[in-house]
């Protein structure tokens, strides 16, 4: 039991310095879609759409990696179709790995635009494009202490205690991205989408050695590109039962994050499936799995205006022989508002897979 403790801190301060260099991965995906992709600002089967989300990991031993985050987008239309329209949308985030008190805060605005492909309004291509500010910090006084014997230049074994140049820093970041929505029939409907993130590979060292000819050596925070889709597909003509497939692939450098998931979706309160989909009562249950890392089982409920959801990461790598297979768990909430803007044109024909 001892060992396996060992291991897991051991981890979890991999975990921390990893956070310092990379990205944390969500399980519930649509609740925090502008985190995935800035095309995903504002397609969206509302006027206004805010979101909360919270994720814990590790907590069963040590003291827990926390994620909290907040978003809110809009759709303006400018034309009485609804065929094109833009988006706008701002979000942000705090990852805190509570052990060694690393903490990385973020604020990001979003924009894009959408425009339909053909004159059924049956699919849609759009653009979108973010950018922010962040800042990573870190206070080691009262938490984490190591031996470190390294100058940057030499060995010398009379030192001791790690030392950091810098111990909390902005910088900015941008991203951009591309999304499809396509209806095939009454029945199916499907997006895919690409985007990048981190695209100046903006700087986020620590320390401002060790220096060498180009001066001080800083760490910087790599490109990561995603490819994502998911599709509502009607069992049948008149089903009030809708299977939900998604999938996504992300890649940070030589970290890969892939997700594969599927939910079956249940319409409790049936208004009408293809007109104002969003005013139905809805439950879903579904099962995501993490390449090499989790299973992740999910509900999903839908009251009106308002979208709950909660996941939890069941640990199917190594890992869980030291911490019994716990994982995360997120809980996520949505608010999707109509505003006076709907009824001055005409109700969109197209609702967007959410």
């Amino acid at each position: 039991m001892k060992k396996n403790k060992i291991l897991y801190i051991f981890y979890m301060l991999l975990l921390a310095n990893m956070v310092i260099a990379q990205d944390t991965p969500f399980s519930i995906m649509t609740s925090t879609s502008m985190y995935l992709n800035p095309a995903c600002t504002g397609v969206i089967n509302r006027d206004v759409k805010a979101g909360l989300i919270y994720r814990s990991q590790g907590s069963s031993i040590a003291k827990p990696y926390t994620t909290f985050g907040a978003s809110a987008e809009m759709a303006y239309y400018h034309n009485k179709d609804k065929s094109n329209f833009f988006g706008f949308g701002i979000n942000a985030f705090q990852h805190k790995e509570g052990l060694a008190a690393i903490k990385h805060t973020s604020a990001n605005i979003s924009a894009s635009y959408t425009i339909g492909l053909s004159s059924s309004l049956s699919d849609f291509l759009t653009v979108g494009l973010q950018g922010g500010i962040a800042q990573r910090a870190m206070n080691l006084d009262n938490s984490l202490r190591w031996d470190s014997q390294w100058t940057g230049l030499k060995y010398d074994a009379k030192l001791t205690g790690e030392y950091f140049d810098i111990r909390n820093f902005n910088y900015y970041d941008f991203g951009a991205g591309v999304l499809y929505n396509k209806k095939i029939s009454n029945q199916i409907k499907l997006n895919g989408g690409f985007s990048a993130y981190h695209i100046g590979g903006p700087k986020i060292s620590m320390n401002e050695i060790p220096k060498g000819p180009s001066g001080a050596l800083a760490d910087k925070l790599h490109r990561k590109y995603t490819v994502h889709g998911s599709a509502e597909i009607f069992t049948s003509q008149n089903s009030i039962t809708v299977l939900v497939p998604s999938f996504v692939y992300q890649q940070q450098r030589t970290q890969k994050n892939v997700m594969i998931g599927l939910d079956l979706r249940y319409l409790v309160g049936v208004d009408s499936k293809f007109t104002d989909y969003n005013k139905q009562t809805a439950i879903s249950v579904g099962m995501s799995y993490r390449l090499k890392d989790a299973l992740i089982p999910h509900v999903r409920m839908d009251y009106k205006e308002f979208t709950f959801y909660t996941s939890y990461d069941i640990t199917v790598s190594k890992l869980s022989s030291a911490n019994k297979s716990s994982g995360a768990y997120e809980f996520a909430m949505v608010w999707n508002i109509k505003t006076a803007l709907s009824t001055k044109n005409k109700p969109r024909i197209f609702k967007f897979v959410n």
